[in-house]
């Protein structure tokens, strides 16, 4: 791991991968609980 944030090169798209992840992952969530909420 130490490797990777020493190397600007990996550390770059990995961040902006997490980010997109996390991203999603909230839309995701929150399309769900509105989901949720039309059908009951």
């Amino acid at each position: 791991m130490p490797e990777l944030l020493r190397s600007p090169i990996n550390t770059a798209p990995l961040a902006a991968l997490s980010m997109s992840e996390t991203r999603r992952r909230r839309g995701l969530l929150v399309f769900s609980a509105i989901s949720d909420g039309t059908q009951s």
